[in-house]
Formats: structure tokens, sequence, C-alpha cells
């Protein structure tokens, strides 16, 4: 995926709206536009609640670990990896299966996700999905 400055014409975009009251419910609306012209818009909603102690493990990674990333401390962060992916997924699982609509709406975006540029209010959010903690080349708010 790339920033939306790279041709931004041609690309294919995905906008992520969310939004929760209480950090456990959450709602999200999806907005696709492919670079053809097609759109397609689908929402949904979910449980999800990271515990206290995944949290605390992905700050720690997020945090301490870049600033003393040798062993054991990447042993630890090894794990944490682990952890992150099995979270990601099951979110991007809720996410993008929640409704039919959703599923049909991945299934556009499979073929062009190489020219798939990702907004987001959260820009941060974005950074984090797409880079680890380095956003520095990219515009905020697109990726």
């Amino acid at each position: 995926m790339r920033a939306e400055s790279d041709t931004a014409e041609k690309a294919t975009t995905l906008r992520i709206l969310h939004s929760t009251r209480d950090g456990e419910n959450h709602e999200v609306r999806l907005e696709l536009n492919i670079a053809s012209g097609e759109g397609t818009i689908a929402s949904g909603s979910f449980a999800f609640a990271a515990s206290r102690r995944d949290q605390e493990d992905i700050r720690w990674y997020l945090e301490d670990y870049l600033d003393y990333p040798f062993d054991p401390a990447s042993e630890i962060a090894t794990q944490i990896e682990g952890r992150m992916a099995v979270i990601g997924q099951d979110l991007f699982s809720r996410v993008f299966h929640s409704t039919p609509q959703a599923r049909s709406l991945w299934e556009a975006l499979s073929p062009h996700l190489a020219s798939t540029v990702l907004r987001s209010r959260l820009p941060a959010a974005l950074c984090m999905a797409c880079h680890g903690n380095s956003c520095s080349s990219r515009p905020l708010g697109e990726h």
C-alpha cells in the first residue's frame, strides 16, 4: 500500500471510519473506491476488547522495546509479535467478515492491494498497521 501522493488518480482508496462509545462495542464503515471508478460501502459492528495484559504488552513493544531491543527483550518481543498477529487476524475477521457487504468489499479490494491507499481519521493507527512505528515518509492520515 502506498501514500496518496504516488499517483492518486490511479490509486484504489479504502477509508476506514471507526467509532466506539465504551471501548468494547465498535462500529466501522468501510468506503472503497477502486481506481476504475467502482465504489463500495459496507458497515458493521462487533465486540472487541483487548485484555489489560495485551494492552500493556503492545505498549511495551511500541515504546520500551524501541529503546532497548536487545536480549532478553528481543525474545519477549517475538512472543508479543505473535500475539499481535493473532489479535490482528481476529480484528480483520471482525471487520471484513462481519457482514455480507463487508465480505464483498474485501473480495473487490483484494486484487488491488498493491495500489491501495488507506485513509483514516487516526493516522497513528495507520502507521502502526502499515509500518510498525515509522511513518516519516508518509503523509499523515494516508498509507
